[in-house]
């Protein structure tokens, strides 16, 4: 009895704990029995996953102790309630009065719609369609939206064939499913049933593909095998088994389970939790959802009559919409449905739908015939990481240009084409014929419009299965010529598929045009994630004009905004294009170790990187992709030299000779000095190097102009020689080509030199060309105190001795003045929202107060505005340190304008003096005898304007008296006389508290 108990003991110690399952329903879990004999058999490696529980509902189980996997059932064994599930009535099983049968394979009909496709099977009352027993054999069939049930004999799937149900009917197979290297894939998020009058088997490469809310009846036994794989909640009245590598999502009910070898049921209760965005485009301007870009034309993507304008019916236009989410390419379904139009114009060209890598930022491609999806050859590439692109085209040259695998022209036809990349890809797909009705809706807008659905499943296996339907207005249908496919199939040469996706549509127009329109989008997924943090877009600075024979120097800015005034904190990778090019490549700047095959890393927002081109050609530069990634649509903008930022100053042109200088940031009214050098290319080995092109006197032609100036008179000289804009510069170049330049300029601003040298003889024309642009700035920014006399002192007693000048809290005029190296105006100048300093001077032991304003803003080198200041004494005044003309400094640290201090401003004085709790105590109780001492007091405040105590009224600043007055009965006669003390005032922070005795005079005393 002892040893019995302790087993018991041992058995309560070891045992796990799992949450409790509730077996009165039919699917409480992933698999279960409803027999009351019903048994559970795993083996090996057969699991259940995505459960959090061990309880399963089963009568009995078979293998527990030595065959079932530890962790069956994820934390450990399956652990059995020898209760069953409850069962479910039979479903009508309807039989189809269609005894033909029928066989569809590429050489027959390669592509047959129930209900539309003559010859395959018949109508069987309001509603039905009856089919006959059908084999396919690397053949297709789907089934119109016309009839909401379908009845077949029987269907057997061979050698990739494809089966295409849509959801929202119900499907009855009067027969046998049988599945050997195919599919059967349901399209859509409605409620479908699909009962089988008896066996199901899928094996091999196979699937049954669905939401996990598809409810499957099978009247006799199901057997899953290889790598096959179902999705559904499958009711099996007999028993089923899944074996090898075979994955069931969703849940299954048998009257016995046996799951063997690698087996897995993946739990999934059935409810698709579908996110959906909508936009039928009744506001005035786009959802923050969506980005717009415009790459041909000058007209983008807006909301007119109530609908989304992707063109107008003008030649020429090209432009993309992209929604502002993550599309998860595995595991996912996304569905995409919206009312199109194309009409008042001549018939061309087309919208595309695009699905795209979202690690690259989408940019739209070719005008015309490809859509804004493919390519025009170098000139213009195809759509920036596209993968997929569903092309609704009017003209029909979507089929026929934009890729490979191009095929003939077809009008008003819907084609699909695959991955790309610049000018290589975007593989023509799959096709359909000229449609009826058309897509181009001649010169009106369609009442209804046409309307289109895409759906892309990737929730079972590697297979991403893609469908297009249409609805002109009887509902959807299967666009004919394209059946359901798996667009990661070898055979259509995809690029692999990528992490997420962006959705975006694309409009063109080229020789002939049409307005295109979309409405009512409805865009829905089961996962969608937000981009999160991105970069707003690249900005590149260059100087203008390169040479073969040495790096040029790139500056990159990872930008936060528009404007690039807020620069991304953190690490950014970028990676650079075009890369790898030939006689060239990118390169780490000067000291940094930042650039790997082409990617570049920036710290803090900004970095600089080399660029080397051997050959005496142009560089289109840019960044392809970025973590953060870019923002859709995103433009890389450049600056040369003075010019920009824009798109056009991309192109850098690289030439084997040239002129190179640059002058250095100097200050208004001095001299910038730096060195000029003629140099040329010369070969050695497979690189260049620099050599001199010219030595001795000569003379270069030199042209300034102002990038940023306010209005000014003032012009440059260069060694001497005033440029008006131009002149004739003397240059000695030494023995290694090196010259000297010495500009001046009085004024403030940025320049840009133009220095030429050409040179024609009887061995030919040598033209060098060469610039460079420089920042002037202001030495510094003067402030002065308008109407301020002298006050100077080197203490308190002594500026405690200036004039008074303002009242605390008055307001006077502060003028400031931008002056160069010789205190002249600088009045081409201008500069906001730069910082005030302030300090005190007098009293040394007072506080600073407030000062009003914080910040000064100047124009043509001058600026008054009102200030005030809330204290007593004696202050002045700065504009504190900032960098003028940030962009255009390239040196580090960068030249600043510095503080220059105001002579002293003051003083100042209270603007009023407050007195509080004053009181007089009788000496005799009610009254007081003449010459008898009485008490009186009182407190008195130094105040500002905004009635703020003045803490540094005190020593010598604190000049107030106070003196005591009296009268009788307020008669008008003073009888100051009679009161022989006068208060003394002792000042602290301000403040002055009096309390003293005071006798009255002229009498004789008294006694109380």
């Amino acid at each position: 009895m002892r040893n019995l108990f302790l087993i018991i003991c041992l058995y309560i110690m070891v045992s796990p704990v799992w949450a409790a399952i509730d077996c009165n329903s039919i699917f409480p879990g992933p698999i279960q029995s409803y027999s009351n004999t019903g048994e559970l058999y795993m083996q090996n490696n057969a699991k259940v996953e995505n459960y959090n529980s061990l309880d399963v509902c089963f009568k009995s189980v078979k293998g527990y102790e030595w065959e079932m996997n530890p962790q069956a059932c994820g934390a450990g064994k399956c652990e059995i309630t020898k209760k069953p599930s409850l069962s479910r009535t039979q479903p009508t099983l309807l039989v189809s009065s269609d005894a033909k049968n029928y066989k569809i394979a590429p050489e027959t009909v390669p592509d047959v719609v129930l209900g539309n496709t003559v010859g395959y099977g018949k109508s069987a009352g309001a509603g039905r369609w009856d089919l006959g027993s059908v084999t396919l054999n690397k053949g297709s069939m789907s089934v119109s939206d016309t009839y909401s049930t379908y009845v077949i004999k029987g269907m057997t799937l061979y050698e990739n064939s494809t089966v295409t149900l849509k959801a929202g009917k119900s499907y009855i197979i009067d027969g046998d499913l049988y599945i050997n290297s195919g599919s059967v894939f349901i399209a859509g998020v409605e409620a479908t049933t699909l009962y089988i009058n008896g066996r199901l088997t899928i094996e091999n490469a196979s699937m049954l593909s669905g939401l996990t809310s598809l409810d499957v009846y099978v009247k006799e036994n199901i057997i899953l095998k290889g790598d096959a794989q179902a999705q559904g909640s499958y009711y099996v009245a007999g028993g089923a088994v899944l074996q090898e590598q075979v994955v069931l999502t969703g849940r299954l009910s048998a009257k016995n389970v046996t799951m063997q070898s690698s087996s897995k049921v993946i739990y999934d209760d059935g409810q698709p939790k579908l996110q959906c965005f909508n936009d039928n485009f009744d506001s005035s301007s786009l959802k923050p959802e969506w980005v717009v870009k415009t790459s041909k034309g000058s007209f983008s993507p807006s909301i007119k009559e109530g609908r989304l304008r992707l063109t107008e019916n003008k030649n020429d236009q090209a432009t993309s919409l992209t929604y502002l989410k993550l599309f998860p390419a595995a595991n996912n379904l996304v569905t995409v449905e919206f009312d199109h139009s194309a009409y008042g114009g001549t018939g061309a060209d087309g919208i595309a739908m695009v699905l795209s890598d979202a690690k690259i930022t989408p940019q739209p491609g070719a005008f015309g015939g490809p859509l804004g999806y493919g390519h025009k050859g170098s000139a213009a590439p195809g759509f920036a990481g596209g993968w997929l692109g569903v092309g609704i085209d009017e003209f029909g040259n979507f089929s026929a240009e934009g890729g490979s695998n191009n095929q003939p022209r077809r009008n008003n036809s819907i084609a699909i084409r695959g991955s790309g990349s610049a000018t290589t890809g975007y593989r023509y797909l799959y096709g359909s014929p000229t449609l009826n009705p058309s897509i181009h809706n001649g010169n009106n807008y369609p009442n209804p419009p046409h309307r289109y659905r895409l759906t892309v499943d990737s929730r079972l296996g590697n297979k991403t299965m893609v469908s297009i339907d249409r609805n002109t207005g009887a509902g959807y249908a299967a666009v004919p010529g394209i059946p359901t496919f798996d667009a990661t199939a070898n055979d259509l040469g995809q690029s692999p598929i990528p992490e997420n996706f962006y959705l975006s549509f694309t409009g063109s127009t080229g020789g002939s045009n049409n307005i295109h329109d979309i409405d009512n989008v409805k865009i829905c997924a089961l996962k969608v994630n937000p981009v999160g943090v991105q970069v707003h877009h690249f900005e590149f600075a260059h100087s203008g004009q390169a040479i073969t024979c040495q790096p040029e120097e790139i500056t990159i800015k990872a930008c936060a905004n528009e404007d690039c005034s807020q620069l991304m904190s953190g690490t950014v990778t970028a990676a650079l294009t075009p890369n790898p090019f030939t006689n060239g490549g990118w390169s780490s700047g000067s000291g940094l170790n930042n650039v790997n095959n082409g990617v570049v890393t920036i710290t803090g927002g900004t970095t600089k990187v080399m660029l080397s081109n051997y050959s005496a050609s142009s560089i289109t530069m840019g960044v392809s992709s970025s973590t953060p990634p870019l923002r859709p649509q995103s433009d890389t903008l450049c600056r040369s030299g003075s010019l920009g930022p824009a798109k056009q100053y991309c192109t850098l042109p690289f030439a084997d000779a040239a002129l190179r200088f640059n002058v250095p940031t100097f200050y208004a009214g001095t001299s910038g000095v730096t060195s000029i050098r003629a140099i040329k290319s010369n070969d050695v080995g497979a690189t260049k190097v620099c050599v001199p092109l010219l030595t001795g006197d000569q003379t270069l032609q030199f042209t300034s102009s102002k990038v940023v100036s306010e209005s000014s008179t003032a012009v440059p000289t260069v060694n001497s020689t005033t440029l008006a804009p131009s002149g004739n510069v003397k240059v000695a170049f030494n023995s290694d080509g090196v010259g000297q330049l010495t500009v001046q300029y009085p004024d403030a601003g940025v320049l840009r030199l133009d220095a030429t040298f050409q040179k024609n003889d009887v061995t030919g024309t040598l033209k060098l060309t060469g610039s460079d642009t420089v920042a002037v700035i202001p030495k510094a920014i003067a402030l002065q105190a308008q109407g301020q006399s002298g006050c100077s002192g080197s203490n308190d007693n002594t500026y405690a001795a200036c004039p008074v000048y303002r009242k605390a809290g008055e307001s006077f005029t502060l003028q400031a003045r931008a002056l160069n190296e010789q205190d002249q105006l600088t009045p081409g100048f201008a500069t906001s929202n730069k910082a005030i300093s302030w300090a005190l001077l007098a009293p040394a032991a007072g506080g600073t107060g407030t000062f009003s304003p914080t910040a000064i803003t100047l124009a043509s080198g001058v600026a008054n505005v009102t200030a005030n200041w809330s204290e007593v004494g004696v202050i002045r005044l700065g504009v504190s340190n900032f960098v003028p003309y940030p962009a255009y400094q390239d040196e580090l640290p960068q030249l600043e304008t510095v503080l220059r201090w105001s002579v002293p401003i003051g003083r100042f004085v209270p603007w009023d003096y407050s007195l509080s709790n004053g009181f007089i105590t009788p000496a005799c109780n009610a009254f007081t005898y003449m010459s008898q001492p009485f008490a009186s007091g009182f407190v008195l405040t130094a105040r500002n304007l905004q009635k703020g105590t003045t803490e540094n009224y005190k020593g010598a600043f604190a000049k107030g008296v106070a003196e005591m007055v009296a009268a009788n009965a307020l008669d008008g006669v003073a009888r100051d006389k009679r009161i022989t003390l006068s208060p003394s005032l002792s000042w602290a922070s301000g403040v002055a508290s009096i309390n003293q005795q005071s006798p009255l005079g002229n009498r004789s005393p008294g006694r109380c």
